[in-house]
């Protein structure tokens, strides 16, 4: 394999052939991966603690980032993969100015030094998405096993 090909953005799943359930599985990873890493934040004495808590949000929105995108370029119709990866944009600005916004206006209203309870409150926001997700992820396989009983339960999906 050539430097331009390994330094190419293929994607790891595009090169491996992972399938679009084991995707969607591994998105669950970086769910966890998130909320550890507001624990770790939360119970952090000293900033290098927090610094890795840090480390492990990045790693776990890293995660089901660009797991979800290798999912809608997989999965969508071609015609309308702009609109959906703006409607993926779109929620994901909101998402953050909103996280933002809500986190600063708790931390002004009970002051900085209840910031390990705005932390705690924010670990236990975090398992929102984490247990919607599980609770799509389990929707999804049982709809896909009603629908087509017959196919084999982890296809592939092509590169």
């Amino acid at each position: 394999m050539d430097a331009p090909h390994l330094l190419s953005l293929e994607t790891a799943a595009d090169r491996l052939a992972v399938s679009v359930r084991t995707l969607r599985r591994l998105i669950i990873l970086g769910y966890v991966a998130v909320t550890l890493g507001w624990v770790v934040i939360g119970f952090a004495p000293s900033l290098w603690l927090a610094a890795l808590g840090m480390l492990f949000k990045a790693i776990g929105s890293s995660i089901y980032w660009t797991y979800s995108s290798v999912i809608l370029q997989k999965t969508v119709d071609h015609h309308f993969m702009g609109r959906m990866f703006s409607l993926d944009y779109a929620g994901f600005q909101f998402a953050t100015v909103a996280s933002v916004l809500i986190t600063g206006l708790a931390l002004q209203a009970l002051g900085n030094e209840q910031v390990r309870t705005v932390v705690f409150v924010t670990t236990l926001a975090s398992l929102i998405p984490l247990g919607g997700w599980i609770a799509i992820v389990r929707w999804l396989e049982t709809r896909e096993r009603t629908q087509h009983p017959s196919s084999v339960p982890d296809t592939l999906i092509s590169g």
